[in-house]
């Protein structure tokens, strides 16, 4: 048996900066961090020859659509690894919540049968395969701050003051119950609504701003999905007016949403925080406290 921790992602800053004429991918320039907080996926062999596969959420059917069958797939064609296996995943992760979920399952799977085969691949080599699987596959081959950039293959990991800031400090993950299509959010975005793409400057300039530490942290923050989805699902920009309006607290959404997050000082700041998230969004929102994953 082989157990391993699928970690979620937060995008910090995220710029589209315009879509790639070679492929006709979107052009990124994001900074990003993983969490110590995600789904579990254990693998054992198979007694019956076959592959079997079972999930907490039953929304994830075992096909062609499932990132992890997709990984699997991918993995045996290019290598000789074809021992039958029992996957078994538990969901954490709320499904379309911006916080890199199904390309975290996928980007592990293929680590876990990399371990598992008397050949493995070079890990360079699988993060150039996770690449095929999923945009932001390969940044979960990393850890600590990172720059993602492209369409998410271009990984540049970031040490200095801000990543010192950010990881003394808990980060309040919450989402609203219900998920946000990354594809609808980017083809809105596409279509220039509201306001089309970020200029390659002004992302020069507020990273630079951000990763020399000359202003907050916040004060830089940027995230041109988040307009697309605000117009559309108001319950989102509504919350984040009441912590700012309540606490002072500003807080963001990661990818292509619906899951937010305020950085927090203490537990009974954060507290207070959930106990306002469950009064806009309800009993059923879902929240975690959660750290910076550097190991």
């Amino acid at each position: 048996m082989s157990t391993w921790i699928s970690p979620a992602k937060l995008n910090l800053y995220l710029a589209v900066t315009g879509i790639r004429e070679s492929d006709g991918f979107h052009e990124l320039d994001s900074l990003v961090t993983l969490l110590d907080f995600g789904d579990t996926l254990t693998l054992t062999r198979s007694t019956d020859g076959g592959d079997h596969f079972s999930c907490n959420t039953p929304e994830l059917a075992w096909d062609s659509r499932n990132l992890l069958y997709q990984a699997l797939e991918r993995y045996r064609s290019i290598c000789d690894y074809d021992v039958p296996l029992t996957l078994e995943l538990e969901k954490r992760i709320p499904l379309g919540a911006g916080l890199g979920g199904g390309s975290s399952n996928a980007s592990t799977l293929l680590l876990a049968l990399n371990s598992l085969n008397p050949e493995p691949l070079p890990v360079q080599r699988l993060c150039e395969l996770s690449a095929e699987l999923g945009s932001d596959c390969p940044l979960f081959f990393y850890r600590g701050l990172l720059r993602m950039r492209g369409r998410g293959e271009q990984i540049e990991q970031i040490n200095g003051s801000l990543e010192d800031q950010l990881r003394n400090r808990s980060v309040l993950v919450f989402h609203p119950g219900f998920p946000v299509s990354a594809a609808w959010a980017y083809q809105q975005l596409r279509q220039g609504y509201p306001s089309g793409y970020t200029a390659h400057e002004t992302v020069a300039q507020e990273l630079q701003h951000w990763l020399c530490h000359q202003r907050p942290w916040y004060s830089c923050a940027r995230n041109d999905l988040s307009p697309v989805v605000d117009h559309k699902y108001v319950a989102i920009p509504t919350l984040r007016t009441e912590l700012r309006e309540r606490f002072g607290l500003e807080s963001f959404m990661s990818g292509s949403g619906s899951a937010c997050f305020a950085w927090t000082d203490s537990k009974s700041d954060s507290i207070a925080i959930t106990e306002c998230i469950r009064e806009c969004w309800g009993p059923t929102a879902w929240i975690q406290l959660c750290r910076i994953m550097t190991d």
